[in-house]
């Protein structure tokens, strides 16, 4: 797929050099489609358990021109100094680019948002992620995967992005047998298929249960986050997730994506 055609992530910043940082920072030291770096494009393959996926990330900086595309997710970048009229600013700088159901975070470089951060956040339907302060040991929230770059990163994994592509399953190699003669292996050839079908089964049932798992997870997230001042925001922040969980749910089924 060319990279003009691939789903974009828009990462919004004060300037080149910041979105740059961020960008690299973001993508981190996952696989990078070099062959388009080198073109001056930022193609990021996103490689996870279930699929694989490239994206392309675009930096859209303050006082310069919008990029002219449709963007499956906007990253918003917040320096120290930098607070809630900022980030409206460039929320609604890219609002008119950006796709129904669209990823919305905005990175903040502090350990706790302000008051006035997490409102703008909850009206705006933006995740709020903190970049600094260590993480906290255990599951929940607090644990590695669920703050900083890695709630950043997993955010934009979750995603159904466009053109992905379900990784094949990890196969174990098959164990030495000892050697029988005929009959026995004309008598044993049925169940051994058999065995190998039902273990097939299994491993994607399985691998469905963690997907569903997962994406009601997020769900669950939310749901503890709920903030009363803004439930009105929250709420409609939740149905917009649940259509991108219904749309991951079809494609795990197998079902076309418009009879769901």
């Amino acid at each position: 797929m060319s990279s003009h055609n691939l789903p974009v992530i828009l990462v919004s910043a004060s300037d080149n050099i910041v979105s740059t940082s961020i960008i690299s920072e973001l993508i981190d030291n996952e696989i990078e489609d070099n062959v388009s770096k080198e073109a001056g494009w930022r193609v990021w393959q996103l490689v996870n358990k279930y699929y694989t996926a490239q994206v392309r990330v675009l930096p859209v900086i303050d006082g310069e021109e919008l990029p002219k595309v449709e963007a499956e997710a906007h990253v918003i970048y917040l320096a120290e100094n930098e607070g809630a009229d900022v980030a409206e600013a460039r929320e609604v700088r890219a609002a008119s680019v950006l796709r129904r159901g669209a990823v919305r975070l905005a990175l903040a470089d502090t350990v706790d948002a302000t008051e006035a951060l997490v409102s703008w956040g909850l009206r705006a339907r933006y995740e709020m992620v903190a970049l600094r302060g260590e993480p906290d040991e255990g599951e929940g929230v607090g644990a590695a995967e669920g703050a900083g770059w890695g709630r950043a990163r997993g955010a934009l994994h979750a995603h159904v992005w466009p053109g992905l592509r379900r990784r094949a399953p990890h196969r174990a190699p098959p164990l030495a047998l000892p050697q029988r003669n005929a009959d026995d292996s004309e008598s044993s050839d049925g169940g051994g298929a058999e065995s190998e079908e039902e273990e097939e089964e299994e491993e994607v049932a399985v691998e469905r249960a963690e997907a569903f798992a997962d994406a009601l997870g997020v769900l669950a997230a939310l749901a503890e986050r709920r903030d009363e001042r803004g439930e009105h925001e929250h709420d409609e922040l939740r149905r917009e997730r649940a259509e991108q969980l219904v749309a991951a749910f079809c494609r795990a089924l197998g079902h076309d994506l418009h009879s769901c």
